[in-house]
């Protein structure tokens, strides 16, 4: 089942806001400019592909690539 849109919204706003306000608090906190993209980079990123996995996961059926193929599993069961 898709999760309700309220719910959604909430996560991809939270998002953007964690987008906006690490790398200021990564600044603050940590001295050097380098240490400071890295520590944003990856909870950022890793933030963002969560919740990607999250949406390919949501519905695994369909003509992606990654998707199940669930013609297949229908002629198994069939056969």
């Amino acid at each position: 089942t898709k999760f309700p849109f309220p719910y959604a919204q909430l996560v991809a706003t939270m998002l953007v806001i964690l987008t906006i306000f690490t790398p200021i608090a990564m600044s603050v906190m940590l001295p050097h400019y380098v240490w400071s993209t890295l520590g944003t980079f990856f909870p950022v990123f890793g933030a963002f592909c969560l919740n990607n996995i999250a949406l390919e996961l949501e519905m695994p059926f369909g003509d992606d690539d990654n998707d199940l193929p669930i013609s297949h599993f229908q002629e198994e069961m069939n056969s």
